[in-house]
């Protein structure tokens, strides 16, 4: 869930309600249906998301919905809200983490990369590009944040522990295992705590 969150800026009700039919095998694609009167989009799917999936639909008892409770029911934001606070705790953030923050990294990281806006616009689904272009004045004000990215193209956090590093990279191994070749969105762009709450503000949608 967390995986798919980030790498495709779910919110959390657009993350809880994706089903299988969203998903098609063959041209390995996501439809991400959007909320707010949001823009619908199709986004491709990683080989790392693809056999996570085919795991899941294997492991999983039959039903409509991806994500499913141990009670046989779809999980919830709140299930997920609590998943990913429980995550951030496990992790040492010493500030409560939320499942937006995982939309609102997604955004910051991309626009980091240099993603034009009006791409930024159609891959986060907002239907008034002024939404997406606050995410390009956060970057600016936050930019003395990053570290240099060096040839392997993975960003230096001076300020982060190795240590801690070490226990985010344990709890939220999805999302930071390598693996051989580059993919859309290279997800080891994990943020900082400091970035993560730079993304946390309730004007970013």
């Amino acid at each position: 869930m967390v995986l798919l969150a980030y790498r495709h800026a779910f919110r959390p009700g657009e993350l809880v309600r994706l089903r299988w039919d969203d998903i098609d095998w063959n041209t390995q694609t996501l439809h991400c249906r959007r909320l707010k009167n949001g823009i619908d989009s199709v986004h491709p799917l990683s080989t790392r998301e693809l056999k996570f999936l085919r795991r899941l639909k294997k492991e999983q008892t039959p039903s409509r919905y991806l994500f499913m409770s141990e009670r046989g029911s779809p999980i919830t934001t709140d299930m997920f809200r609590k998943l990913v606070q429980r995550l951030g705790e496990v992790a040492g953030f010493d500030f409560a983490l939320h499942p937006h923050m995982l939309r609102h990294s997604a955004g910051h990281v991309l626009v980091s990369k240099g993603v034009p806006i009006r791409a930024l616009q159609l891959f986060m689904g907002h239907k008034q590009i002024q939404n997406t272009t606050k995410y390009a004045q956060l970057s600016q004000i936050h930019s003395r944040t990053f570290g240099k990215i060096d040839g392997d193209d993975q960003e230096k956090e001076p300020e982060y522990p190795p240590a801690q590093i070490e226990r985010i990279t344990s709890v939220l191994s999805i999302i930071t295992r390598k693996e051989s070749g580059r993919e859309n969105m290279d997800i080891r762009y994990l943020p900082t705590s400091r970035t993560i709450r730079s993304c946390g503000a309730n004007n970013i949608r």
